[in-house]
């Protein structure tokens, strides 16, 4: 049955859907309609809900305001950068040496994105229940990591192609950085590299830039982000390998997009347990490998 209305001449009520009341023939547009008794007009329009600008945050269906979305894609990017070079304008000004230390980049890395993380969580607040419950989902696990060994699986091929192309192939600056502080310092590195980082970058980069441009474009949201997610993990400078960093720079665009098509699909829940399994898998190598010398 067809909802009903009030016909805004003769107080008839007619189906909702008609642009002329059938007994009256006046026309329903309320625009420039003016009202002697505005309870009609409420009458008329109280079914009406204002729609909301919203995407996809915890997935199937589950909304998040702009406001938060702007909040973590800021904190994600601008603020860690913002802290990061206070930090080492910092340790530059009391020792110099300190900058060269395994502490150095413990403190800075594992440091910055658990405050980072902490404050994540205090933006979301109402919303965390909601994502607590799609984490006790089987189906979140299932894709979640049926996503993230495709994206070990795409690394792995990946890799073998450029050590064809390229002989001096290998782990690029940002990789390298990993590999030592693993090393150095393997629980923490675990933690914070394999689980806490992840999911700062998923609130980043998924929930807040790429959930902003798909507002407006999808196919924008998808190249902005995937192209952004490739050049924070790439380095240049005197002294670098730059045959190797951009032989590096599509594996970390092309996971980007990846993992993109997870959140847009799945919610960032998903997202967030294909990203940590690729992290972890990563760490876990570094780490046996230091101690199976």
């Amino acid at each position: 049955m067809s909802s009903k209305k009030k016909c805004i001449n003769c107080g008839l009520l007619i189906d909702d859907d008609l642009d002329k009341c059938p007994y009256c023939g006046s026309s329903q547009d309320v625009k420039n309609k003016k009202y002697e008794d505005e309870t009609d007009y409420v009458e008329i329009i109280k079914d009406e809900k204002p729609v909301e600008k919203t995407t996809h945050f915890l997935g199937n269906g589950q909304k998040l305001s702009i406001k938060k979305q702007i909040w973590f894609f800021i904190l994600g990017l601008v603020i860690i950068n913002a802290i990061s070079s206070i930090y080492v304008l910092i340790c530059n000004f009391i020792s110099p040496g300190f900058l060269n230390t395994d502490l150095f980049s413990l403190i800075g890395n594992c440091g910055i994105y658990t405050l980072i993380f902490f404050i994540f969580l205090l933006i979301a607040n109402k919303d965390l229940k909601l994502l607590f419950k799609k984490f006790t989902k089987g189906r979140t696990y299932l894709f979640g990591i049926g996503y993230g060994l495709l994206i070990i699986i795409f690394s792995l091929i990946y890799s073998m192609i450029t050590q064809l192309i390229y002989n001096g192939a290998g782990d690029n600056i940002n990789q390298s950085a990993i590999v030592q502080l693993t090393s150095a310092y393997p629980i923490s590195s675990i933690i914070v590299l394999g689980i806490i980082g992840p999911i700062c970058e998923e609130f980043t980069y998924r929930v807040g830039l790429f959930g902003l441009i798909r507002r407006k474009t999808k196919v924008l949201a998808y190249v902005i982000v995937g192209i952004i997610f490739g050049l924070i993990h790439f380095n240049f400078g005197p002294g670098i390998d730059m045959i190797n960093e951009l032989l590096q720079l599509p594996e970390y665009i092309i996971t980007g997009l990846l993992l993109c098509y997870i959140y847009d699909k799945e919610g960032v829940e998903t997202s967030i347990v294909a990203h940590c399994l690729n992290n972890l898998t990563s760490l876990i190598i570094i780490v046996i490998n230091v101690y199976a010398k």
